[in-house]
This record gives structure tokens, sequence and C-alpha cells, in this order.
């Protein structure tokens, strides 16, 4: 893999590695997505970068940002349905990507300069009520669980 992992996720991931689902409860995790292992972040990074981990655009880094997929990205999340969470190896901030070749540093409609940013984001969010972006996180019968606003016109 060959990449350094920003230091704020991988203390997140030394005291968690992951979530895990149980029965019928949905693992844990930011946005919508579950949190990923160590072995899922590896996993999520080779099937991409076996298609696409050159930069195609011009060395810039913010081309190389518009991109589906940059070998520098680390998956930290998926939604299950082949959209990720992603965390740039390289500037720290977190993103997404979708199963249809796009990638925004604005998950949620928001931008979040960092993994701690995003936990700290969601503790505040939770403790106030408020939402991070279009998604509101709630506890429900002990579990996490995001709702999608409506933040139209």
């Amino acid at each position: 893999m060959g990449l350094r992992f920003p230091d704020d996720l991988r203390a997140s991931l030394l005291r968690h590695d992951g979530s895990i689902y149980l029965d019928d409860t949905w693992a844990f995790g930011f946005l919508g997505n579950s949190n990923a292992s160590v072995a899922e972040i590896l996993h999520d990074w080779r099937g991409p970068c076996e298609i696409d981990c050159e930069n195609e655009g011009d060395g810039d880094d913010t081309n190389a940002r518009t991109e589906w997929w940059v070998g520098r990205m680390l998956a930290v999340g998926a939604d299950g349905m082949g959209d990720h969470l992603v965390d740039d190896s390289a500037q720290s901030d977190v993103g997404t990507t979708d199963h249809e070749g796009s990638m925004s540093f604005r998950p949620g409609g928001v931008r979040i300069r960092s993994f701690h940013a995003l936990l700290k984001a969601t503790a505040d969010a939770m403790e106030n009520g408020t939402s991070i972006g279009y998604g509101k996180p709630r506890a429900v019968a002990g579990e996490v669980q995001w709702d999608v606003l409506d933040l139209g016109p």
C-alpha cells in the first residue's frame, strides 16, 4: 500500500479497528457509512487501484481529487451500495467517492478537514440535535442512525 495513515485516523483504528454488524443492527459509522477496519481499508484500496491508481491529471492535487479514484485515498467507510467515505492520506480531509465515478470533498454538503473533525462534528451534532450538512445523527435504541435532511431551496 505504501501510504501513511493520518495520525487521527490511525489513533481511531488502534482503538476500534472498524465496526461490525450484529444480528439486525447496522454497524456504527459516519454520514450513513459503516466504519472500515484496517483489513477492509486495504481490501477497498486494492480493488480500485487494480483498475486505476494513477493520477491522470496534470499532477496538480486539485485535478487528481476530481477523478473517480486516486491511490492515496483510504476508504474509511462504506454504505453497502458501492459508495465510500474516504480520507485523503496526503491532505487528511474527508470526502466521498461513489460507484458511478465521482469524488467530492464536501460529504453531506460540507467540508470536513480531518477524520478527527468528523468525529467531533458527529459528537457535537448528537449532543446539540444539529446536523452535519444534510446528515443528522441521532441515537435510536442504542444505535446511531443518520437522517438525510431536505435542504431544498
